[in-house]
């Protein structure tokens, strides 16, 4: 194996763990490393590398725990949300980040740019915002259109600060001692 493959394996591995698609010059990929933050902590709880089947209520489905947030400590901070899914509804869905005040008056939501329609899909989400700073209560979810009570399968959700969607790791509230 020659030098130039070696480092093209391990630039596709990075691209593949910071979820970034196209390939990068190396001024770009040093711009990213850069930007990375290690040890972040995702702010979801309760979900896993493993496929876990989540129910649709009225619109929304998420395999974490704490999907809607009371945080206040975000505000002009930006948010990677990211997730896996299997389509098992064979409807349009897509990842959003939505915004409430304190009195949970909406004040805005970002979605993901893809969406999956097919059923046996797989598709991988991110979607990014900055947090205003009026900013008291976020939602973070699948956005599934007419499927109430069916389910999606979804693995690697997570929610970290920053704008790229990182490589899932458990909240430390899931961690055994943690």
């Amino acid at each position: 194996m020659s030098i130039s493959d070696v480092l093209t394996k391990h630039a596709d591995t990075f691209r593949q763990k910071t979820g970034v698609t196209s390939k990068l010059s190396i001024p770009e990929m040093t711009d990213l490393m850069a930007s990375l933050k290690w040890g972040q902590s995702n702010l979801l709880k309760g979900t896993s590398d493993q496929y876990k089947e989540a129910k649709v209520g009225a619109l929304y489905a998420s395999s974490a725990s704490n999907t809607d947030m009371h945080r206040t400590d975000l505000a002009n901070k930006r948010l990677a949300y990211s997730l896996t899914i299997i389509n098992t509804t064979g409807t349009d869905i897509f990842a959003e980040i939505v915004q409430y005040d304190k009195d949970k008056n909406w004040i805005s939501s970002k979605h993901s740019s893809n969406t999956s329609t097919e059923i046996g899909q797989e598709c991988t989400f991110t979607c990014v915002d900055t947090i205003n700073p009026q900013t008291a209560n976020i939602s973070c979810h699948l956005y599934v259109t007419n499927a109430a009570n069916k389910s999606v399968k979804i693995k690697n959700e997570r929610l970290y600060v920053g704008t790229l969607p990182g490589v899932w790791t458990p909240n430390p509230a899931d961690k055994v001692g943690g």
